[in-house]
């Protein structure tokens, strides 16, 4: 989707819903005039204009999270994860609020031992204990995920990447020898097993120092060593592995030339035997 159009998407929808909201105040407003008698349709509005105004400003935040290129497009509407519990949180307390202003409002002149005063601490405390709840359960499923995710082991593996092998290659001696082998590339992590592979054939290597970006290891070369180009792969302690396809070559030594023979020198004339 063109960034544009994700930028102004969610801002045109957050201005639709505004428009909505603020229609339908004017004709309540309008066909239905609100008297001074009448605190409970006032409630009813201020309740709805109050998440109308959230709604706007999480759409616009959504926006500005959109044209910032920063939203997760795994969570909803490209927030932080628990954005949306938050928002809800909040409607609920926009709604204690209100409520508990217009319930003290309303009893403000009653007796202490009136219906209406006890009808409106029933239902301050059950809204209470509704945002309460809501509120923990936020809170607290964040704290349970962050648990989680801290105790869990770690299953990812390293990625150890071979960039280039000292020497490429070398000649099959007569006798055993050691081949000194330098390893260039990153994220060697204890690497625990160095090996030249060709085939079904398998040489182990011996690590002698290594760094997160250089392996010094050794070879035993046999005289009966089979030639040809050998694969290098190298796994690091975690298990995390890689190989260089024909990294070194094996070479069979030159033939040895025979001396030439030796002509026989030419009698001189006039001498016999």
């Amino acid at each position: 989707m063109n960034k544009k159009r994700t930028f102004w998407l969610p801002l045109v929808s957050a201005l639709l819903v505004l428009l909505l909201i603020s229609g339908g105040l004017a004709f309540v407003t309008y066909f239905f005039p609100v008297k001074q008698q009448q605190p409970e349709l006032i409630t009813g509005l201020v309740i709805i204009l109050g998440l109308g105004v959230l709604l706007v400003l999480l759409f616009i935040l959504a926006a500005g999270f959109s044209s910032l290129d920063i939203a997760d497009k795994s969570q909803a509407m490209g927030l932080p994860e628990g954005s949306i519990r938050a928002i809800i949180a909040l409607f609920l307390i926009v709604v204690w609020i209100v409520m508990s202003v217009y319930l003290f409002s309303s009893v403000g002149g009653s007796s202490s031992n009136s219906d209406a005063v006890k009808l409106a601490q029933q239902l301050f405390t059950t809204l209470s204990t509704l945002v309460v709840a809501v509120a923990s359960f936020y809170f607290g499923s964040r704290s349970a995920a962050s648990a989680h995710r801290a105790s869990a082991p770690s299953t990812a593996t390293s990625k150890p990447v071979i960039r280039r092998v000292n020497p490429t290659s070398s000649v099959l001696g007569e006798a055993k020898q050691d081949l000194p082998l330098t390893i260039e590339g990153m994220n060697f992590q204890s690497p625990k097993e160095v090996r030249l592979i060709q085939g079904s054939e398998v040489m182990d290597g011996t690590v002698i120092s290594t760094s997160e970006t250089r392996i010094q290891c050794k070879f035993t070369i046999l005289p009966n060593q089979k030639p040809g180009k050998w694969d290098l792969i190298i796994v690091n302690g975690d298990g995390g592995q890689d190989r260089l396809d024909e990294a070194f070559e094996l070479q069979v030594p030159p033939p040895q030339q025979a001396p030439p023979p030796q002509q026989a020198s030419p009698a001189l004339p006039g001498i016999s035997g």
